[in-house]
């Protein structure tokens, strides 16, 4: 029997293997935890460091583009520039799971990014952001 032929049948599927043993990287000299406060176009985002409160604004470099999205109040891993102060690059956005990792080991501070906002402990023990308030049908 010959063997089936065809573009579509040459090109198989393609095997992505999950990464369970990933490795969390934790920041070294030069880089610095961020929480994304605003997203400005262009591949330019706006961060608030988590230490010192500055914002600054954070390039997305090529290799992360179309393959790795950011939204408003995600943790990333930023590197900042030494010839320009004012300004970073993206080097990790962490999960959900890995901010709680560095939560526990005490590499990210728990504390109010914002007046009247949760802490960064809170928003990501629940995963995202919920509305908490329960109704108990008795007392109606």
């Amino acid at each position: 029997m010959p063997p089936k032929g065809g573009k579509r049948a040459k090109r198989g599927k393609k095997f992505v293997p999950e990464e369970t043993d990933k490795k969390t990287p934790f920041k070294e000299d030069g880089q610095d935890y961020a929480i994304i406060t605003s997203l400005l176009g262009g591949f330019n985002i706006r961060v608030s460091i988590l230490d010192t409160k500055t914002e600054l604004i954070c390039g997305i470099p090529g290799k992360f583009r179309k393959k790795m999205w950011v939204k408003k109040d995600d943790i990333i891993l930023v590197g900042i520039r030494s010839f320009q102060q004012d300004k970073c690059d993206l080097l990790y956005k962490y999960s959900p799971e890995e901010v709680s990792k560095l939560v526990s080991y005490g590499e990210i501070p728990v504390q109010n990014t914002e007046e009247g906002e949760t802490t960064t402990l809170e928003y990501f023990e629940n995963g995202e952001e919920e509305n908490d308030q329960e109704i108990d049908l008795e007392e109606l």
